[in-house]
């Protein structure tokens, strides 16, 4: 089983979980392959193809237990505050440890 499938099985597995234990919950619909093209554009890097399969599939879940599960605008948000945080200059110590 490919990596691709074992997400789309794990996908399957949390889908029938919700559909059984909290079936008010609207999952978020997929996003669509240009909005992770455009991503990857904006980040200058090719993501996993795993992690393309669960965005393609479900574009980001806010009702986790412990946090969310990032959509498009969430990674896209992140990868911006740590860039900026990085051109700051304010974590150049780390490069050292």
């Amino acid at each position: 089983m490919s990596q691709v499938e074992k997400i789309n099985a794990a996908w399957d597995r949390i889908e029938k979980w919700y559909a059984e234990n909290f079936p008010t919950a609207e999952l978020s619909t997929g996003a669509a392959p240009a909005e992770i093209t455009a991503l990857e554009t904006h980040m200058s890097l090719t993501l996993p193809e795993e992690l393309k399969a669960s965005l393609t599939r479900h574009n980001g879940i806010p009702l986790w237990k412990n946090g969310e599960l990032l959509s498009i605008t969430g990674i896209k948000g992140e990868w911006d505050c740590w860039m900026n945080l990085a051109g700051d200059g304010k974590y150049d110590h780390c490069a050292d440890e």
